[in-house]
């Protein structure tokens, strides 16, 4: 396989570090203000919406080494892709029988509300960047 580019590197190493933090804070707001209403299964939400960040940021990959127009539709679809299997998860906890399945619910909520506006800035940073540099080459 080859190597990642540097916006693949770029993404992977912003949204660990954005997830980490993230983490320990909803972590410590939980444990300080409401204890209460923190699960044991708490530390998968952030690890699930990592992963999910890496399969769209390949499909993004791989679309742009081979159709640069459908960049787009890349992104569309990995938004699709994110939206049905948060679904299924969410589906199958509120089926499951947890005392936390409210709790589940918000903090899963708030990671992806975390998650839309990193991966927004994120993307917009890359079109200005690629517009940027596209307006030098024409320059030259």
């Amino acid at each position: 396989m080859k190597a990642f580019n540097t916006l693949t590197r770029k993404y992977l190493g912003l949204s660990a570090i954005v997830y980490i933090v993230a983490t320990i804070c909803i972590y410590l707001v939980l444990m300080c203000w409401f204890p209460t209403h923190y699960f044991s299964t708490f530390g998968l939400i952030p690890a699930i919406f990592y992963v999910l960040g890496i399969c769209s940021i390949l499909i993004f990959d791989r679309v742009a080494r081979t159709e640069k127009k459908n960049l787009l539709a890349a992104y569309m679809g990995s938004k699709v892709l994110r939206v049905f299997v948060s679904a299924a998860i969410l589906i199958g906890v509120m089926m499951g029988d947890s005392s936390h399945k409210v709790d589940f619910l918000c903090i899963y909520a708030l990671f992806y509300l975390i998650a839309l506006i990193f991966e927004t800035v994120f993307f917009f940073w890359y079109e200005k960047r690629e517009k940027e540099l596209k307006s030098k080459k024409v320059k030259a």
